[in-house]
């Protein structure tokens, strides 16, 4: 009995080693088909390259060649990014794929898989900082800067500066002058009062005593408008 137990589990063993095995030729074809494609794509690429820099090629002409290698080109980048086996993609990293091909653990049989798409990462976002000139830190965009210019009705400011956040601060006396000034009335015709015309003030020395309205804070501006 022992013995049978055996021979059965090798037999098993066997069996699971020659399905790995099929496994292990289907990805190697479906790698080879792929690689295959993308040699006869970037081959094609190479003479389009060279029809185009041939002397005889009108600016018509050679932007039409252009617009054939540039989809070649993704043609080409999207292959080997969505070739795939088993739902795992092939090129996309470099490694090692090992298939055991026998009844036990021993001595597999390992494929290596090269890198074919290279990635770039890139922040998808940036940190906003204070927007004070001499705060710790500073918030930067590239193409952009920060106008400190700060413009305000008034004595006072919000809490010593503006912030991009909306603030509420009430300030004292806010809508009250403190000086009136004086104000002229001198119609140069006695038709103004009547009719459709209109008569003229004019104020002057008019001042705030405390208080303050923002009319514009610090903002972004491009540098290439």
């Amino acid at each position: 009995m022992a013995m049978a137990a055996r021979m059965q589990s090798q037999i098993v063993g066997l069996q699971q080693g020659i399905q790995n095995g099929l496994d292990g030729v289907n990805l190697v074809r479906t790698a080879d088909s792929v690689i295959g494609d993308l040699i006869d794509i970037a081959q094609r690429m190479r003479e389009l390259y060279l029809q185009k820099e041939n002397g005889t090629q009108g600016t018509a002409e050679r932007a039409i060649i252009q617009d054939e290698i540039d989809g070649l080109r993704l043609t080409l980048t999207e292959l080997a990014r969505q070739s795939e086996f088993n739902a795992e993609p092939l090129f996309m990293e470099a490694r090692s794929v090992p298939f055991i091909v026998g009844a036990n653990m021993n001595g597999p049989i390992t494929v290596g898989l090269p890198k074919l798409v290279n990635t770039i990462d890139t922040p998808k976002s940036f940190e906003n900082g204070d927007f004070e000139a001499d705060a710790p830190g500073s918030a930067s965009i590239t193409g952009w800067d920060i106008v400190e210019q700060v413009i305000k009705f008034g004595t006072d400011s919000i809490a010593g500066h503006t912030t991009p956040t909306d603030t509420v601060s009430t300030g004292t006396d806010q809508n009250t002058p403190s000086n009136a000034g004086s104000m002229e009335v001198t119609p140069s015709n006695a038709q103004y009062s009547q009719g459709s015309q209109s008569v003229r003030l004019t104020s002057t020395g008019i001042t705030t005593q405390a208080g303050y309205d923002t009319v514009r804070g610090r903002r972004w501006s491009a540098k290439n408008r």
